[in-house]
């Protein structure tokens, strides 16, 4: 069974997180990049904007072929309650490539408005979505809890998909 997990994350701590979810699944790693990096501020005023507006934004091409695996994992922050854009210009560019999806999401706090994109993603790959998904909370930066959390849903990942 061969494993995908594709993600954005401006930050860092999304990568964290798919970077534990890879290793305990065996599974390969995709980021998704912007052509130009935004400043912090920027990145939270138009990252922001763009999510609650459902903009789609131009992406680097990706290093990968989604139809070329089993599983496709999705990971990615949860920006003005939303689903980023970059995530959304993926699902929407991609998703008639994926054979079956599931996700993760990171964000602080407000764990049901938060679960909320995990919903979205579902609705936006309604027929192959593979539930359950997982959301890490994190306060303010990556902890061992919540990479450990994120290494045990890999692993009940890879032995579901055997």
């Amino acid at each position: 069974m061969r494993i995908l997990v594709v993600y954005y994350s401006y930050s860092g701590f999304t990568r964290r997180v798919a970077e534990a979810v890879a290793r305990a699944c065996s599974g390969e790693l995709c980021a998704l990049e912007q052509p130009k990096r935004r400043g912090t501020f920027m990145n939270f005023v138009m990252g922001g904007f763009e999510a609650m507006r459902r903009r789609s934004v131009a992406l680097k091409p990706l290093a990968c072929d989604v139809a070329a695996y089993d599983l496709v994992v999705l990971g990615t922050p949860v920006y003005a309650g939303t689903l980023p854009a970059p995530m959304r210009t993926f699902i929407l560019q991609e998703g008639s490539r994926i054979r079956r999806a599931t996700g993760f999401i990171t964000a602080s706090g407000r764990e049901a408005e938060n679960l909320k994109v995990l919903q979205e993603m579902r609705g936006l790959l309604p027929d192959i979505w593979r539930e359950p998904g997982l959301f890490v909370c994190y306060s303010p930066n990556p902890n061992e809890v919540a990479l450990g959390v994120s290494k045990a849903w890999g692993l009940e990942l890879a032995r579901a998909t055997l």
